[in-house]
């Protein structure tokens, strides 16, 4: 019956272990209707009948249907084995087959001769033009040259073009000019015969003048009868684009503040950002000043009277337009108050939010914007006003967070002096400054004499009190343009420059031995506390030292005035260059530790906070000395460095590194373990570097990516491009590259962008220690580096954590990865086992 049949008929099946839908038998009648052999369709899914015409949500009823009353039918578009449509009532049946089998009969009857009267019945019925009124898509029927022929009333109610109004008119005028192009491509395909339609967006000019993003697909219909034309259907997709638009200038200003952009012109970008998408809006952005007030840092488009009438406005921080939750709003055409420039502008409203950091919420600026009356209202884009306050306020605090990285790397943090490594910068300029105007330069090395004890006795608080009045004396006994810094611990340093005879740095430090006789009242019950100080002097008056070599001798010279009893100078000479004959016994010794293999690794794990899971570990270098025992790497480093031992030492380090880890159990869940390993300067510049990484990696077998390669911030600004080749090369061996003792060299943002190929930002301790209280500038730095970490890709590792409270304020702040006695001391090898995961 089936066979004989006029319909065309196929039985299908599926089974609990083939779910799928597959035809077990058709009649020639189907072949006859769509042009496929029976053995073509065999086994195959009835989906085969469907094509670009099929109107899927047909499909979509009928299944819903078979599926709750076991029958379907509807009248739908399928396709012939050549690619035509043909129109059919196709009509299902389900029933149950053994086995959990499910059977079904499905009937296509052709009615391909009933189109042309049931299309001019659907034009003419009142049903299918209130179907076409309500279309929220557009759809515009055109001729083989784009002229325009037909349009829905959608059209009108985005585009406000009428269909009168585009009759006859060339959609070719419609499209933005930048588009053309993209747009004559697929109109290519279409009028060429090529079924493979591809949507294009772009963007039509609208009746306004306005362009409208619209997403175009393009169907030739000029062989169907009723339609004879092409048929161009159009979602309106332009708050999509207009988003997708935003998140893509978002990146490239993110970009830009991660390149350590000047503040005033990344806020710059940001307030032309929403200028350019409210048109009627001015913005103004402003940071917040060291005493609380808000002061305008970018307004493009704003008078400076204008500015300077919202600076007034902002000055009382408590009250300040950016200082309360959410937006404030003001209508300046009742009371415009201060602000009356701006109402003069043309200003009817004011609206501002407050700027807040990322990481601690503190208010660090205010983002305004003055609305002319074209812009006021309700409604303002959300999201374009949430992006760029938070764009805005990441910019301010990448600023703040460089300057605290500055300040940090430059001056003690009690007494605000110059540090070390400022000390250092201002003996180099003395010496090349004396060189040009033949003048000298002194060094002063101020040690306080049992300054230990003292500090023991009376308590650190008080200690550091005290440490502040040793500096206001040492400050009397400056002459002008002489250089204060602390050195170190109770050590302070004075740079004396136009010295014309030994005699000048000498009566600097007879002022200040003068100074400390009188004893330091500090409140206690005891009654004053007497200090005294022991001074090395080292004059240049020739230009003819290196820095480090003449602070070196202020050094030595302070050493012989405390062997002399203390509370008195020494000028250097020759005679007391004691280190120099010192040290030689110590390089010695450490050559023939290199030789003898005496040195060994400690680790210690850095452990995510998370979950508690060792990650990797770092190997630090010991000296098991013959007859001495253990010795730290203070012992030994400075000399190692000094005599370029550091080389060969690092080499050996690594070589012990990889077969430590080369050895561990691979787990059985989870990554394996990683060891890390520090570079020195000296080794990031040495052209043994790469071959002797890969020479450790392939001897022990060690997986690249489980080695890291640490390097100091002070190594990477030495020389930034011979470290940035370095670094390069390595990680080309699948090496990964670390960044130690972040904060402390000052390596800018922009340094840190040229070292995009680092894996690892590993946080310096002393950004950790106050970072549990809560409001401490060390909390503030750490969320900044973990916000820089996060935006260049980079895992953030907090050091020298010691107490759960710095662990959990660490884990509030993002910070994943951390290292430390809180988790582990270094220890050798075979007690680290027990901390690897299994």
């Amino acid at each position: 019956m089936v066979a004989r049949s006029t319909d065309a008929v196929a039985l299908a099946s599926s089974s609990p272990t083939d779910p799928v839908i597959r035809i077990r038998r058709s009649n020639p009648a189907l072949t006859e209707l769509f042009g496929y052999a029976p053995e073509e369709v065999l086994g195959r899914s009835p989906d085969l009948l469907v094509g670009p015409e099929t109107d899927l949500e047909a499909l979509r009823r009928m299944e819903a249907s078979l599926r709750t009353d076991g029958r379907a039918d509807e009248e739908v578009l399928l396709h012939h084995r050549d690619g035509r449509a043909v129109r059919v009532h196709a009509s299902y049946d389900r029933m149950p087959g053994p086995d959990g089998d499910e059977w079904y009969v499905a009937v296509f009857r052709d009615v391909s001769h009933r189109t042309e009267a049931a299309v001019a019945l659907w034009r003419t019925e009142e049903w299918a033009q209130a179907l076409i009124d309500s279309m929220t898509d557009l759809i515009i029927i055109v001729d083989d040259e784009a002229t325009i022929r037909w349009t829905t009333p959608s059209v009108e109610a985005r585009l406000g073009w009428t269909q009168q109004d585009l009759e006859g008119r060339s959609g070719w005028e419609l499209i933005h000019p930048d588009d053309l192009e993209e747009v004559g491509r697929q109109w290519e395909q279409v009028t060429s015969g090529n079924t493979d339609y591809t949507p294009t967006e772009a963007r039509i000019r609208a009746r306004d003048g306005s362009w409208r993003v619209l997403r175009l697909l393009a169907t030739d219909l000029r062989s169907h009868p009723a339609v004879a034309s092409i048929v161009v259907g159009a979602s309106d997709v332009t708050e999509r684009a207009w988003a997708q638009d935003l998140l893509t200038e978002h990146a490239e200003l993110l970009e830009v503040i991660a390149r350590g952009a000047p503040l005033d012109v990344t806020l710059q970008k940001i307030a032309l950002m929403i200028e350019r998408r409210l048109p009627g809006t001015h913005i103004s952005i402003g940071a917040t000043t060291p005493d609380g007030i808000v002061r305008s840092r970018a307004a493009p488009t704003l008078p400076y009277e204008v500015v300077g009438a919202l600076d007034e406005a902002m000055a009382d921080p408590a009250g300040g337009c950016g200082s309360g939750p959410g937006w404030q709003r003001w209508d300046l055409t009742t009371d415009p108050g201060a602000l009356q420039p701006a109402a003069d502008l043309g200003v009817v409203e004011l609206r501002a939010a407050a700027l807040r950091s990322p990481g601690t919420g503190e208010v660090v600026g205010a983002l305004t914007a003055f609305l002319e009356p074209e812009a006021a209202g309700d409604h303002l884009p959300a999201e374009l006003l949430e992006r760029s306050c938070n764009l805005a306020a990441i910019a301010i605090e990448r600023q703040r967070f460089e300057a605290a990285l500055e300040h940090r790397a430059n001056y003690d943090e009690l007494t605000g002096l110059p540090n070390r490594s400022l000390l250092l910068q201002r003996v180099d300029a003395s010496l090349r400054r004396a060189g040009r105007h033949e003048h000298g330069v002194a060094v002063l090395f101020v040690d306080l004499d049992r300054f230990r004890v003292v500090n023991d006795n009376v308590g650190h608080v008080l200690g550091d009190r005290l440490l502040h009045a040793v500096t206001v004396r040492l400050t009397d006994g400056l002459r002008p343009g002489d250089t204060l810094g602390r050195f170190g611990g109770d050590e302070f340093m004075i740079v004396c420059n136009r010295v014309a005879t030994e005699q000048d740095a000498v009566a600097v430090a007879e002022r200040i031995l003068s100074s400390m006789t009188a004893p330091f009242d500090l409140g206690l019950s005891s009654g004053p506390v007497v200090l005294t100080a022991s001074i090395g002097i080292a004059v240049s008056l020739d230009a003819g030292i290196e820095p480090p070599d003449l602070v070196r001798n202020a050094d030595v010279a302070m050493s012989r005035a405390k062997d002399q009893g203390r509370n008195r100078y020494a000028v250097f000479d020759d005679s007391l260059d004691l280190r120099r004959v010192e040290r030689l016994p110590l390089e010695q010794a450490l050559r023939t530790a290199l030789d003898e293999e005496e040195l060994e690794i400690h680790l210690q794990p850095i452990v995510c906070l998370t979950d508690g899971r060792t990650t990797h570990v770092e190997a630090l270098v010991r000296w098991q000395r013959p007859d001495v025992g253990l010795v730290l790497p203070g012992a030994f480093i400075g000399v190692a460095e000094e005599s370029g031992l550091i080389v060969p030492l690092g080499w050996q380090v690594l070589d012990l590194a990889c077969t430590e880890a080369a050895a561990w159990p691979m787990p059985t869940d989870g990554a394996p373990v990683g060891i890390a390993v520090n570079l020195s300067a000296r080794q990031l510049g040495h052209p043994e570097l790469v071959p002797r990484v890969a020479r450790a990696l392939e001897r022990t077998g060690l997986d690249p990516s489980r080695l890291y390669l640490e390097v100091t911030e002070s190594a990477l600004v030495h020389d930034t491009a011979q470290a940035k080749i370095a670094l390069e090369e390595v990680k080309a061996l699948g090496v990964r590259v670390a960044i130690d003792d972040f904060g402390t060299g000052y390596a800018t943002l922009d340094y840190l962008r040229q070292f995009s190929m680092a894996d690892e930002l590993k946080i310096d301790r002393s950004f950790v220690e106050g970072v549990d209280v809560d409001g401490s500038r060390e909390q503030a730095i750490v969320a900044a580096a973990v916000s820089i970490g996060g935006s260049l890709g980079v895992e953030v590792v907090a050091e020298g954590v010691e107490t759960d409270e710095q662990a959990e304020a660490l884990r509030r702040l993002g910070v994943e990865l951390a290292q430390g006695y809180l988790f582990s001391r270094p220890v050798p090898g075979h007690e680290l086992l027990g901390l690897l995961p299994g």
